[in-house]
């Protein structure tokens, strides 16, 4: 079964969450670190106003993405995940989704530094360090926040 498929996940901004699904295709070899890969190709795109509801609307929009493109989760081969900077609960959304895809189908995942890039950038950018190989299973993305969590205490 080829793993061919990209997921790329952008939560920092909860006014403007995004998903990719992109594909790549081999030219020769078994894994992109061993071959020539052709570029990342956009199959498929969800952005939308999550605000605070971002942790019970992100799966079911990566499911929803995955079913219209007919693309089943043992076909990714990758997680790209937007690091931030960003607000401290929607980054850590994204990236705690993104480890936990990543862990649980047992492929790498590769957070990109940038809250302001576009999510198509985040995906080439992503895709581009797994092609020179920089990229290794079982290593997790972590959160870049923009400032210190304001933790308070609980209202009496």
């Amino acid at each position: 079964m080829k793993k061919n498929k990209i997921l790329a996940i952008s939560t920092c901004d909860p006014e403007k969450t995004a998903i990719l699904l992109g594909g790549y295709s081999y030219t020769s070899g078994i894994t992109p670190r061993r071959c020539k890969c052709g570029g990342a190709k956009i199959t498929g795109k969800k952005v939308w106003r999550a605000r605070t509801h971002q942790s019970e609307e992100l799966l079911p929009a990566i499911d929803k993405l995955l079913k219209q493109n007919k693309v089943k989760t043992e076909n990714l081969g990758l997680v790209v995940v937007n690091i931030g900077p960003g607000s401290f609960t929607s980054t850590r959304v994204g990236v705690a989704t993104a480890n936990a895809l990543s862990f649980g189908l047992g492929i790498p995942v590769v957070g990109v530094k940038d809250g302001e890039k576009e999510i198509k950038d985040i995906l080439k950018v992503g895709f581009d360090l797994f092609k020179k190989g920089k990229i290794k299973k079982g290593i997790l993305a972590k959160p870049f926040y923009d400032k210190a969590p304001n933790i308070t205490s609980p209202k009496k």
